[in-house]
Protein backbone atom coordinates (compact mmCIF):
# COMPACT_ATOMS: atom_id res chain seq x y z
CA UNK A 1 0.00 0.00 0.00
CA UNK A 2 2.89 2.35 -0.68
CA UNK A 3 3.18 5.39 -2.82
CA UNK A 4 2.82 5.42 -6.58
CA UNK A 5 6.62 5.31 -7.02
CA UNK A 6 7.00 2.32 -4.66
CA UNK A 7 4.23 0.51 -6.52
CA UNK A 8 5.90 1.27 -9.87
CA UNK A 9 9.26 -0.05 -8.64
CA UNK A 10 7.60 -3.23 -7.36
CA UNK A 11 5.94 -3.78 -10.75
CA UNK A 12 9.23 -3.09 -12.55
CA UNK A 13 11.00 -5.74 -10.46
CA UNK A 14 8.15 -8.15 -11.15
CA UNK A 15 8.43 -7.66 -14.93
CA UNK A 16 12.24 -7.85 -14.92
CA UNK A 17 12.26 -11.03 -12.83
CA UNK A 18 9.57 -12.60 -15.03
CA UNK A 19 11.49 -11.74 -18.20
CA UNK A 20 14.68 -13.13 -16.66
CA UNK A 21 13.05 -16.47 -15.73
CA UNK A 22 11.43 -16.91 -19.15
CA UNK A 23 14.67 -15.85 -20.89
CA UNK A 24 16.70 -18.34 -18.86
CA UNK A 25 14.24 -21.13 -19.70
CA UNK A 26 14.47 -20.38 -23.43
CA UNK A 27 18.27 -20.09 -23.27
CA UNK A 28 18.52 -23.37 -21.36
CA UNK A 29 16.41 -25.24 -23.90
CA UNK A 30 18.45 -23.79 -26.77
CA UNK A 31 21.69 -24.75 -25.03
CA UNK A 32 20.40 -28.26 -24.40
CA UNK A 33 19.53 -28.59 -28.10
CA UNK A 34 22.93 -27.40 -29.31
CA UNK A 35 25.24 -28.99 -26.69
CA UNK A 36 25.63 -32.56 -25.51
CA UNK A 37 25.07 -33.26 -21.81
CA UNK A 38 27.67 -35.48 -20.14
CA UNK A 39 26.18 -38.83 -19.05
CA UNK A 40 26.97 -38.24 -15.38
CA UNK A 41 25.09 -34.92 -15.33
CA UNK A 42 22.04 -35.99 -17.34
CA UNK A 43 19.69 -36.44 -14.37
CA UNK A 44 20.60 -33.16 -12.66
CA UNK A 45 20.27 -31.24 -15.95
CA UNK A 46 16.83 -32.74 -16.60
CA UNK A 47 15.72 -31.91 -13.04
CA UNK A 48 17.05 -28.32 -13.18
CA UNK A 49 15.54 -27.73 -16.62
CA UNK A 50 12.19 -29.09 -15.44
CA UNK A 51 12.22 -26.68 -12.48
CA UNK A 52 13.17 -23.74 -14.70
CA UNK A 53 10.47 -24.56 -17.23
CA UNK A 54 7.98 -24.89 -14.37
CA UNK A 55 8.91 -21.42 -13.08
CA UNK A 56 8.60 -20.00 -16.60
CA UNK A 57 5.16 -21.60 -16.87
CA UNK A 58 4.14 -19.92 -13.62
CA UNK A 59 5.30 -16.54 -14.94
CA UNK A 60 3.35 -16.95 -18.18
CA UNK A 61 0.33 -18.22 -16.27
CA UNK A 62 0.39 -15.19 -13.97
CA UNK A 63 0.61 -12.58 -16.71
CA UNK A 64 -1.75 -14.24 -19.20
CA UNK A 65 -4.02 -16.10 -16.77
CA UNK A 66 -6.49 -14.75 -14.28
CA UNK A 67 -3.99 -13.86 -11.51
CA UNK A 68 -2.85 -10.53 -13.00
CA UNK A 69 -6.37 -9.38 -13.80
CA UNK A 70 -7.53 -10.52 -10.36
CA UNK A 71 -4.76 -8.49 -8.72
CA UNK A 72 -5.71 -5.45 -10.83
CA UNK A 73 -9.37 -5.87 -9.87
CA UNK A 74 -8.49 -6.15 -6.17
CA UNK A 75 -6.43 -2.97 -6.45
CA UNK A 76 -9.30 -1.16 -8.14
CA UNK A 77 -11.79 -2.29 -5.50
CA UNK A 78 -9.50 -1.28 -2.64
CA UNK A 79 -9.52 2.27 -4.00
CA UNK A 80 -5.85 2.56 -4.87
CA UNK A 81 -6.44 2.86 -8.59
CA UNK A 82 -8.70 5.34 -10.29
CA UNK A 83 -11.40 3.84 -12.50
CA UNK A 84 -11.12 4.52 -16.22
CA UNK A 85 -14.38 6.50 -16.21
CA UNK A 86 -16.73 7.26 -13.37
CA UNK A 87 -20.30 8.41 -13.85
CA UNK A 88 -21.62 10.90 -11.36
CA UNK A 89 -25.25 10.65 -10.31
CA UNK A 90 -26.55 14.15 -9.61
CA UNK A 91 -30.12 13.21 -8.86
CA UNK A 92 -32.07 10.26 -7.52
CA UNK A 93 -34.26 10.42 -10.63
CA UNK A 94 -34.60 6.84 -12.00
CA UNK A 95 -34.11 8.09 -15.58
CA UNK A 96 -30.77 9.63 -14.64
CA UNK A 97 -29.74 6.56 -12.65
CA UNK A 98 -30.51 4.24 -15.61
CA UNK A 99 -28.79 6.42 -18.23
CA UNK A 100 -25.12 5.80 -19.11
CA UNK A 101 -22.67 7.82 -21.19
CA UNK A 102 -22.92 7.23 -24.92
CA UNK A 103 -26.67 6.62 -24.93
CA UNK A 104 -29.00 9.17 -26.52
CA UNK A 105 -30.48 11.77 -24.20
CA UNK A 106 -33.94 11.00 -22.83
CA UNK A 107 -36.63 13.52 -23.73
CA UNK A 108 -36.65 16.48 -21.31
CA UNK A 109 -33.02 16.04 -20.22
CA UNK A 110 -29.75 17.82 -21.05
CA UNK A 111 -26.06 17.24 -20.44
CA UNK A 112 -24.88 18.52 -17.04
CA UNK A 113 -21.21 18.76 -18.01
CA UNK A 114 -19.19 19.52 -21.16
CA UNK A 115 -17.79 15.96 -21.26
CA UNK A 116 -21.35 14.62 -21.68
CA UNK A 117 -20.96 12.06 -18.89
CA UNK A 118 -23.82 13.27 -16.70
CA UNK A 119 -27.34 14.49 -17.41
CA UNK A 120 -29.99 16.57 -15.63
CA UNK A 121 -33.58 17.59 -16.18
CA UNK A 122 -34.00 20.65 -18.35
CA UNK A 123 -34.84 23.73 -16.32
Amino acid sequence: MGTFIEKGIKELYMYVLGAFVVGMAVASVLMLITHAVPEGNHDIVVMALGQLLGFAGLVVGYFYGSSKSSADKTELISGQAKPAMALQVIDTDPVIAAWSAGQPLPQGYEYADPDQKTIRKKS
